[in-house]
């Protein structure tokens, strides 16, 4: 299986350019130093041995291996200020990568341009110096030969340092074929990265340009819509205002007449407390009639009882008078009892004192009867009275009662008619329909100013940061030739790949690429073409030692999404997987 790593398919390419020229540079500084050692430099100027290959001007952030691609603009109808930024800060982006790009591609075909010309001239130079000592040698006379010997010797050693030279030569003639194929090949990345720029560098400018009026352009279209729209919307403020001044006098009018139904109604209110009064008053009186009739009934009754009773005494009186005349027409019965029996003449004396005491209490009960009698006749003659009263009381509040009503009819059928109340509930709900749309025509208003006033700041904003990011790229720029001029010479060892498994905690481990140490210079920028080859890999085999009751996976993760392979039994008490890894990549290992 292959974990593709995002963003490091093309960044293995760059980093040979910049290690290929340093090799050149030192490759031709070891020529000089060869020649300048034979005595061969014949007034030639020497070559710059300590330059430094020069990188792009433009600063770029460290790149994480994560870069997502721009994706596609969906324009809305809706929000006009979010399609244009987008669109712009859209169009931003690309001129930038395309400017990246096309000025990295330029500063590089003509670096390497300026490092071709130069080692040419350099080539040429050493085969013209070589060409002359060999010219020397043929019009040397002969008796040359029979020279002293130290000035063979030093010929001898300058031959063999021209013949290592040539060696050189030709071994830079063959370095400088491979340099012009890699920049043909350049060239021909540089047409189709042309091609594929849909800017020119030369049209960048004019693009820019044509982008800002086009800002410009939108700006003043909105500027133009706004007061389209506030002309319009004050146009129907005071076409509203027109017809609210009119609502406001037809509610005047409706005033009034609501002024004038709330005085009949008012008058009809008083009518109506009036008539409660007289209900109350009414209701009163037959409460008192009620009671009066109770009480009537109640001394009927007491007035039956006591006629009962008076009947009763009247008997016992007509009784005791009958015993009374008896006696005294019997005056032997009247007689004391004789002595001899003075029992009997006790008895005699208690009953005649009973006798009398009871007629005693007789008499007051017929005098307290007739008293109670000739009260309940009052009584009565006054409750008939009082009851005689009422009824025509009653009679007389009926009565106006009945007229009341007929008055709260008719008035009531009046107001109906003049529907004045429904007029009334009309233009209140008028007046509210139209305060509720007055409202809503000053929140578009304030929307529609909040959402000017933010164009205006975001144009503003993208200005500055613009000329913010100008200003950065010439500083970028200095910075850069700077530390160029500054930079000593890299080391061009290469070590090959090798990957080291560490354990971070328990049930956990990291497998991790240690072959690239981190560059002192940064490597280009990649170029955004599918031209180039795939990104390298390694295929490792992952093994661990555990228990067979336990799973372990291997754990891979990439930007919001994670993934997870299972290792496989390949032993006793052994489990592992086999992957392909890009270079610098980390895998951590859980076991469950």
């Amino acid at each position: 299986l292959t974990f593709p790593a995002h963003g490091s398919k093309h960044g293995s390419h760059y980093a040979d350019y910049s290690k290929a020229s340093q090799q050149f540079e030192k490759n031709v500084s070891a020529v000089q130093k060869l020649i300048a050692a034979a005595g061969l430099t014949y007034g030639f100027k020497a070559p710059r041995a300590e330059k430094t290959t020069r990188t792009s001007s433009r600063t770029r952030g460290v790149k994480s291996g994560f870069e997502a691609q721009p994706e596609n603009v969906h324009i809305s109808d809706e929000s006009d200020n979010n399609t244009v930024n987008q669109l712009v800060e859209q169009k931003n982006r690309e001129i930038e990568k395309l400017l990246d790009a096309n000025e990295e591609l330029k500063l590089r075909v003509k670096e390497l341009k300026a490092e071709l010309r130069e080692e040419m001239r350099n080539n040429i130079e050493l085969q013209r110096s070589l060409g002359k000592p060999e010219e020397k040698e043929t019009d040397q006379p002969v008796q040359s030969s029979t020279g002293p010997g130290d000035e063979h010797l030093d010929f001898q050693e300058q031959r063999d340092a021209l013949e290592k030279a040539k060696l050189v030569i030709m071994e830079k003639d063959e370095e400088l074929k491979k340099k012009a194929d890699e920049i043909a090949q350049l060239r021909a990345r540089l047409g189709d990265v042309e091609q594929t720029v849909v800017v020119p560098s030369g049209d960048t400018d004019e693009r820019v340009a044509a982008l800002e009026s086009k800002i410009a352009e939108l700006v003043d279209e909105k500027a133009q819509v706004v007061e389209a729209i506030q002309a319009e919307q004050l146009a129907v403020v005071n076409e509203k205002d027109q017809h609210i001044s009119q609502l406001v006098a037809e509610l005047e009018t409706a005033n009034n007449d609501l002024r004038d139904a709330r005085n009949r109604i008012q008058e009809l209110g008083e009518k109506e407390e009036e008539i409660n009064n007289l209900h109350n008053v009414i209701a009163d009186l037959r409460a008192n009639l009620a009671t009066a009739k109770k009480e009537k009934e109640e001394s009927e009754w007491h007035l039956g009882e006591h006629k009962e009773w008076l009947s009763n005494s009247k008997e016992k009186v007509a009784y005791l008078e009958n015993q009374l005349s008896l006696l005294s027409s019997d005056p032997d019965r009247l007689a004391p009892p004789p002595p001899s029996s003075p029992k009997m003449r006790t008895g005699l004396e208690n009953a005649d004192e009973s006798a009398k005491a009871q007629i005693r209490s007789l008499e007051t009960k017929l005098q307290l009867a007739n008293q109670s009698f000739r009260n309940s006749e009052a009584e009565r003659q006054k409750c008939e009275q009082i009851s005689r009263d009422t009824l025509k009381r009653i009679v007389q509040l009926e009565n106006e009662n009945g007229r009341l009503q007929g008055i709260n009819e008719e008035l009531t059928t009046k107001l109906r008619e003049s529907a004045s109340v429904q007029v009334l509930e009309e233009k209140d709900a008028r007046l509210r329909d139209l305060a509720d749309e007055r409202s809503r025509l000053q929140w578009r208003i304030g929307e529609l100013s909040q959402w000017w006033s933010d164009a205006k700041w975001k144009i503003g904003e993208l200005e500055a940061g613009v000329a913010h990011q100008r200003h950065l790229l010439d500083t970028a720029n200095t910075k850069i030739q700077s530390l160029n001029e500054q930079a000593p010479q890299t080391s061009t060892t290469y070590m090959l790949p090798s990957y080291s498994v560490s354990q971070a905690y328990p049930g956990q481990w990291h497998l991790a690429n240690n072959c690239f140490a981190p560059p002192t210079i940064s490597a280009p920028t990649p170029f955004y073409t599918s031209s180039l080859t795939p990104y390298e890999t390694k295929r490792v085999k992952l093994e661990i030692d555990i228990g067979p009751s336990q799973d372990v996976f291997v754990m891979g993760s990439f930007l919001n999404w994670q993934c997870a392979l299972k290792c496989d039994p390949i032993g006793e008490g052994r489990k592992g997987v086999t992957v392909d890894l890009p270079r610098g990549r980390q895998v951590p290992h859980s076991s469950s």
